[in-house]
């Protein structure tokens, strides 16, 4: 009798979690990677896709977060070593501009004649382009100290893989970038998104704005924020996801599941920490 009484509590636990399931967010975390590891061509065979940017500065350091632009069209922006991969699509014959930019920096624009030709192909090889972007010039009454170091940011960024079945509002603000519900024509989107730390993180909290400390907009030397969200077509994500675990230490991933009550942001920002904390973990207990 008892028994029988157990099975039947269960069931509206097993329906309500099988409800959770209908709108999920599939966050991929990987257990200590650093993408700057093995080079670009090493994780993306070159008969994938068409074009292959890298965007630096003049000492060639990456430049994560660059805007890519594609004959005055953005396509997306670098990933966290500065790499961007365009999927093969078609393109009217001619030669065609890729543009990077970035903030503080002169935007670098290179003429591309062979994409049309590329994106007809389904073997040839992608274009790669290195694009270097000098700083900005400052104001000549402005003194510069040309032997300080440029000062370093208060916070790690931190890459998730993400997949999910939420709808692709096309926002350029990563917060609203996917909404609450169901993608209408039933797609699933795969990316990578980039989450801030703060160096003054404590585990266990997910730091937000407070309006009791006159907080009102995310500050990532204070906040754990969503700073950055790229998607990928399906084949470029599963080469990265697949290149990103083969050089992490213990050849392993780590799969984070939740149910749709959470938001996109949400769901991204408790991954990042988590994936920080791993990354850095020191024995502290309580998250």
């Amino acid at each position: 009798m008892a028994r029988g009484m157990g099975e039947r509590t269960r069931h509206p636990v097993i329906k309500r979690t099988m409800r959770w399931f209908n709108l999920i967010v599939v966050l991929v975390f990987v257990h200590a990677i650093d993408l700057a590891v093995a080079p670009a061509q090493d994780r993306m065979p070159a008969e994938l896709y068409m074009l292959h940017v890298t965007a630096t500065d003049a000492a060639a350091r990456p430049l994560p977060g660059a805007e890519i632009r594609l004959d005055d069209e953005v396509a997306g922006i670098t990933d966290i070593t500065g790499q961007y991969y365009l999927a093969r699509k078609p393109l009217p014959d001619g030669s065609h501009s890729v543009t990077a930019s970035f903030p503080g920096f002169v935007t670098t624009s290179r003429t591309v004649a062979r994409l049309s030709e590329i994106s007809q192909s389904k073997t040839g090889r992608g274009v790669d382009l290195t694009l270097k972007l000098p700083k900005l010039r400052r104001p000549a009454d402005v003194e510069v100290d040309r032997g300080a170091e440029p000062p370093r940011p208060n916070y790690d960024v931190v890459p998730v893989f993400y997949v999910t079945d939420r709808e692709d509002t096309g926002n350029q603000n990563p917060v609203l970038r996917y909404s609450g519900e169901r993608s209408r024509a039933a797609t699933i989107a795969y990316g990578i998104c980039e989450v801030t730390i703060p160096s003054t993180h404590v585990p266990g909290e997910l730091e937000s704005p407070s309006w009791l400390h006159f907080e009102y907009n995310p500050d990532p030397d204070k906040h754990v924020v969503l700073r950055s969200v790229q998607p990928l077509e399906r084949d470029p994500f599963y080469v990265k996801l697949a290149a990103a675990v083969a050089n992490s230490p213990k050849k392993e991933a780590v799969v984070f599941i939740h149910g749709y009550q959470n938001s996109f942001e949400h769901a991204a920002r408790q991954k990042g920490k988590r994936r920080w904390r791993w990354r850095n973990r020191s024995g502290a207990a309580g998250e």
